[in-house]
């Protein structure tokens, strides 16, 4: 018995670790969200069972299976609806839309369980049989039960081929790993089959949660391999379609394949108009599409004016091995650019030509201050001779005659002889 707990309590334990994993990374992807789904109901089925076994009477325990059939209804539906999911979003990148009628017979199922064992629709002759050292109630089928049990492999099944066609065979995926696919997602259905056939005795433990729980990891473990479950795919989806920069993304022909919203808005591209030539939308498409080309063949990046908009192209390659499938083609908004550009020339012009006007005013101011300081030199040299000499003759007067006169008796004093 404390076996059997012990792995009900790890499946319980590992499945709520899947959910709270995939629900943390389930924004922008239907599929990721309805994995963390399957993966709470996995955890509240083997938690479920657990708590079933460990109850002593037989009224608790057929309580707690009916709880269990929450789980046990809904999971292969959301299983189907999974694989769905994965198989719309490795193809076109968007959701499915899940039609209400795939629930009637989970919740007709859900239903009639707590009906047991009145009406004996799902379950009925219930009883408790010990066993392996713990007590398990042991039941009969009704005929309802083989209805949800057909519509349950049939949802499994369906749901395991769509995920084995959305598989991606281009992406390095190696053969074993395409049969570990396979295999876990065939194992619930199986595990159901041998606990419902009693083909292999297991005392009353049913191993369909451990099975999806298996299958949960495996398909979260090779999330990290390739792009399973479509979350890189939708990111990227996501990404492109919220840019500012217009994105048009053109096949091998030139005709376009996809638009982004800011090409969209900017461009007035259509959704009809994805697979036309840009050429036959209007000059101005014709525009882009020469912008588009031109970096690609002369490895320059080009612009183009669209409107009272400039754009600046770049584009990039898509290639499937050595062949080129098509263009992905980025347009750059830089008319604000351009115009900062520009204006940053024109101050820089403009402070140039002041600075010039500067200079040339100080060179001005400096020339009529050397030239005034000269005409002042020669005033004051004029005056001194004009002191020391006769105006009319220009011979030394009195005045330079009385200083050197001063002079010479100055050097006498100093030197006698």
């Amino acid at each position: 018995m404390v076996l059997v707990i012990g792995i009900l309590a790890a499946t319980a334990l590992l499945s709520g670790q899947l959910a709270a994993y995939m629900g943390i990374r389930s924004r922008g992807s239907q599929s990721a969200a309805l994995m963390a789904i399957t993966m709470a109901a996995t955890a509240w089925w083997s938690a479920g069972n657990a708590l079933e076994d460990l109850l002593p009477g037989l009224m608790g325990k057929l309580v707690m299976a009916n709880l269990q059939y929450a789980a046990i209804t809904t999971i292969p539906v959301l299983w189907c609806l999974l694989c769905w999911s994965l198989d719309r979003e490795e193809r076109s990148g968007s959701a499915v839309k899940v039609p209400l009628v795939v629930w009637i017979v989970p919740l007709l199922t859900f239903i009639l369980v707590w009906t047991d064992p009145a009406l004996g629709l799902v379950r009925r002759s219930f009883r408790l049989e010990s066993s392996a050292g713990f007590t398990a109630i042991a039941k009969e089928y009704g005929p309802w039960f083989w209805v949800h049990a057909a519509y349950s492999y049939v949802m499994i099944v369906s749901g395991t081929v769509l995920m084995i066609r959305g598989l991606p065979s281009g992406q390095g995926v190696r053969r074993s790993q395409r049969a570990l696919l396979i295999i876990g997602s065939l194992l619930p259905a199986a595990a159901n089959v041998l606990y419902v056939t009693d083909v292999i005795p297991s005392a009353g433990i049913d191993p369909t949660p451990l099975a999806f729980s298996v299958t949960g990891l495996l398909l979260v473990a090779n999330l990290g391999r390739f792009r399973f479950l479509s979350l890189v795919t939708a990111a990227q989806s996501i990404a492109i379609e919220q840019l500012h920069d217009a994105v048009l993304i053109l096949d091998h022909g030139g005709r376009l394949a996809y638009a982004n919203a800011a090409a969209r808005g900017s461009f007035g591209v259509r959704s009809r108009d994805v697979g036309r030539f840009l050429a036959d939308l209007g000059p101005t498409h014709a525009g882009l599409s020469r912008a588009g080309a031109a970096p690609a063949l002369t490895g320059e990046q080009a612009t183009v004016q669209v409107r009272d908009r400039r754009y600046e192209a770049r584009t990039g390659d898509i290639s499937r091995g050595r062949r080129s499938i098509g263009s992905v083609v980025t347009y750059f908004d830089v008319t604000d650019r351009e115009a900062a550009a520009e204006q940053l020339r024109s101050s820089n012009l403009l402070l140039e030509q002041r600075v010039a006007e500067r200079t040339r005013a100080l060179q001005e101011s400096n020339a009529k201050l050397t030239e005034e300081l000269e005409s002042r030199r020669r005033a004051e040299k004029q005056l001194a001779h004009d002191v020391l000499h006769d105006t009319l003759t220009g011979l030394p007067n009195r005045s330079l005659l009385s200083s050197r006169i001063e002079q010479l008796i100055v050097r006498a004093r100093r030197d006698p002889s």
